[in-house]
């Protein structure tokens, strides 16, 4: 029978004395007639310890990047970058306008993407205040986009930044999600009154309940 996959197992030892240790012990599984069985035991040696490594970090491995100037979090699953306010041409229900933006904050995280707004245009700071982010097709109040046909990197780098931003304002805004403008009434509207001015009018925007740290902190340890 051929090994196709190995499996470690913890054992618990109680040595006595109220203590214990843990061993681990590596079995080779193997495959056959549509069943598999675990063979017997061997001592978790040095060598599997550093070939597991070597698994484990070929898996995760990366590479070298440089660092984006407007990246503010970077794991394997996740990028955090912000983009200072600016003039954006963006999708209106099919119709393009060219309408001015609050500076951004952008989170993607486990194949999803997460926008809020804040005050200024300087790099933000873990204290920064967020604000809702006053655009369409957001459909949380933690700022989650609904992607439609969209899809995100499953591991997101920083070479993915302008791609994902050029997704997000050319993928067709269609409704009011979560949270609009307060001033705001039809959504064309807005954004035809909003590209007359000079601009976003940021007291239209209702301010977030927990700062940049914080809200990035409640995505990423939330359970899958």
């Amino acid at each position: 029978m051929k090994v196709q996959s190995s499996a470690i197992v913890i054992h618990e030892v109680d040595t006595g004395n109220y203590e214990s240790i843990l061993t681990l012990t590596s079995h080779d599984i193997h495959h056959h007639d549509g069943k598999s069985d675990l063979g017997p035991g061997r001592v978790f040696s040095e060598q599997d310890k550093h070939e597991l490594m070597n698994l484990l970090s070929a898996n995760i491995s990366r590479g070298m990047e440089i660092l984006d100037p407007h990246c503010l979090a970077h794991s394997n699953e996740t990028l955090m970058w912000y983009r200072p306010r600016q003039k954006t041409t963006i999708n209106i229900q099919g119709r393009e306008v060219r309408v001015p933006l609050p500076s951004l904050v952008f989170l993607c995280h486990r194949r999803s993407l997460y926008v809020m707004a804040y005050r200024g245009e300087q790099r933000p700071d873990p204290e920064t205040r967020l604000f809702f982010c006053g655009l369409p097709n957001i459909q949380s109040t933690n700022g989650n986009w609904c992607t439609g046909g969209n899809r995100l990197p499953e591991r997101p780098r920083q070479h993915h930044i302008h791609s994902i931003e050029r997704m997000f304002f050319e993928s067709p805004f269609t409704h009011w999600g979560a949270l609009q403008p307060t001033s705001a009434d039809s959504m064309e509207g807005w954004f035809d009154e909003l590209r007359r001015k000079p601009r976003f009018p940021m007291k239209s925007l209702p301010e977030h309940d927990k700062p940049l740290d914080r809200w990035f902190t409640s995505i990423v340890s939330a359970r899958a």
